[in-house]
């Protein structure tokens, strides 16, 4: 489709990707883990490779339906071997 035609668009796009909730910077303000709540320490070590995939064909969908431009700032998941 011509980009011209888009009526969706947007002109800056920033994802930020949590990929743990087991932070160990104990910041003062934490509600989490400085407010005697420890649910997070229940929670996977990481995010899994199966989220990451879901999570990275989402955001391309929404940057083609958008028409998003590409970015030269980006920080990508590297698997390790």
């Amino acid at each position: 489709m011509d980009s011209q035609l888009k009526t969706n668009s947007i002109k800056h796009l920033e994802i930020i990707l949590k990929i743990s909730e087991r932070c160990n910077i104990n910041c003062d303000y934490c509600y989490v883990f400085n407010k005697g709540n420890s649910d997070a320490n229940d929670n996977p070590a990481r995010i899994s490779d199966n989220n990451i995939n879901h999570l990275i064909g989402f955001f391309q969908r929404a940057c083609l339906e958008y028409d998003v431009p590409e970015g030269n700032e980006s920080t990508r998941y590297y698997r390790a071997c």
